[in-house]
């Protein structure tokens, strides 16, 4: 749950799916309005790398409908998604150069105390 100033209000996030290439949470917010919707983060291997999508859905009542006639959703979340992939990447980028050079440090030890290594 978070409670933060009047740009992020308040609200709860529950992990409700977590299954091979796809993790779904499910949030209620409480302030500054009582909503409820689903971020997806869906990836797969793409050309030897990772493809990431971060999707959002709600169901828009009368209030929110009219809402977006005067907001434009996309500018206001797009920078924060754009900032949260990125983050992503750098972390998922990161992990993966220390996974492979303990994983590299490990096969030099397992080569170095082999027998006949002529250490």
């Amino acid at each position: 749950s978070w409670e933060g100033n009047r740009d992020v209000g308040s609200g709860r996030m529950d992990l409700t799916v977590h299954e091979a290439g796809r993790v779904t949470h499910h949030l209620t917010f409480s302030e500054p309005f009582p909503a409820e919707a689903d971020a997806h983060f869906l990836w797969s291997e793409v050309d030897g790398g990772l493809e990431v999508t971060w999707t959002y859905d709600a169901e828009n009542d009368f209030l929110a409908k009219t809402m977006s006639l005067f907001m434009d959703m996309d500018s206001l979340l797009g920078p924060d998604y754009e900032r949260g992939l990125a983050r992503l990447k750098n972390n998922v980028e990161t992990d993966a150069r220390v996974r492979r050079e303990k994983e590299r440090r490990a096969a030099e030890r397992a080569a170095a105390e082999a027998p006949g290594a002529g250490g």
